[in-house]
């Protein structure tokens, strides 16, 4: 619809999304490392407390305001897609000192499971559990802010209404003009491109799903409208176990990375001590060269000193040049008489 991403570099397409993602590789990277900061990752949600957002430094604040040009005073208009922004409303909220209008897709528990499933390995329950945490954040921090929510199934079901909405929702937030052309929206939906729609699973799984479809059902039911006030925040215990599973896993490669980083710097240290002890041994033996060539010059110049001496004790020397004259003259003077 022409509204910009602000700025950044687009991930490339490959093989499984090959119309691309539409996502920035810098605000994923941006929002990943704040993830990180506050305790966790995009698969190991942190629990952050609201406090914890209005505490935030202001300083870090001003400087990771200059490492996004969407933060920028000017820049007004733009999208990010991204789904860490779930976990990082309240963040975003503070950088750009105002809130956003946002635009969110559910998808059924089912079907992101089993995407992170086949993707990313996890197991069926921890996926689960993970589309709880984020929708649960989106729906806390979405309440009082201009919302869209749409149902991916209901959108691919009626494409030219969702896309209407879109449209409509973003001209009230002033990013498109109201009377933007809609044509051939159908032509923008590929339902080949579609690779996660099971309605059931198998194994204890489904009976996990089965306890998050009145959830979903319930978000379903706000389709083309704004996100419920009235979500239920109380989370199910398995779903606060698989989330404290991942909490510590995470922990657990931190310390990993942490002693691996450790060990490089030892390793470092070790070559670095290694090198010193080389060098210190060269020079020993450099020392040693020099110390024994000092010595022979030494012994060399005494013994030149001990042949001057003797020339200059001697008396042929003494008279050698300064008497030389005069005995000449006394033996001529003999030869004559």
């Amino acid at each position: 619809m022409g509204v910009p991403t602000g700025g950044g570099t687009l991930f490339p397409t490959d093989s499984a999304n090959p119309r691309g993602l539409f996502e920035l590789e810098e605000v994923v990277a941006f929002n990943e490392e704040w993830l990180g900061l506050l305790g966790g990752s995009w698969w190991a949600p942190p629990r952050v407390a609201e406090q914890t957002w209005r505490s935030i430094d202001q300083q870090k604040l001003e400087e990771d305001r200059l490492i996004l040009p969407q933060f920028s005073p000017d820049n007004r208009a733009w999208f990010v897609k991204d789904p860490r922004l779930s976990l990082l409303l309240p963040l975003w909220d503070r950088l750009s000192m105002r809130k956003h209008p946002l635009i969110v897709v559910l998808r059924s528990p089912r079907e992101v499971a089993r995407s992170l499933n086949v993707r990313n390995g996890m197991t069926l329950r921890r996926g689960m559990a993970l589309w709880w945490a984020y929708n649960d954040a989106l729906m806390r921090h979405g309440r009082d802010r201009s919302t869209l929510l749409l149902d991916f199934d209901a959108a691919m079901a009626s494409p030219k209404i969702t896309v209407t909405a879109v449209r409509d929702f973003l001209a009230v937030a002033k990013l498109v003009d109201s009377e933007l052309p809609l044509t051939s929206v159908g032509d923008l939906v590929e339902a080949n491109l579609r690779r996660q729609s099971d309605r059931e699973i198998f194994g204890s799984a489904e009976s996990l799903a089965k306890g998050l479809d009145g959830m979903y059902e319930h978000l379903q039911a706000h389709h083309l409208g704004s996100v419920p006030a009235d979500f239920p925040s109380v989370m199910p215990d398995w779903v606060e176990e698989a989330l404290a599973e991942l909490g510590e896993f995470w922990s657990l490669q931190v310390d990993r990375d942490i002693h691996k980083h450790q060990a490089q710097v030892l390793q470092e240290r070790c070559e670095t001590h290694e090198t010193l002890r080389k060098t210190h041994e060269a020079l020993l033996q450099s020392y040693g060269t020099l110390q024994q060539n000092c010595q022979e010059t030494h012994e060399a110049l005494q013994e030149r000193t001990k042949t001057y001496e003797a020339l200059l004790g001697s008396r042929s020397y003494r008279l050698g040049r300064g008497m030389s004259a005069p005995l000449r003259r006394i033996s001529r003077a003999r030869n004559r008489g």
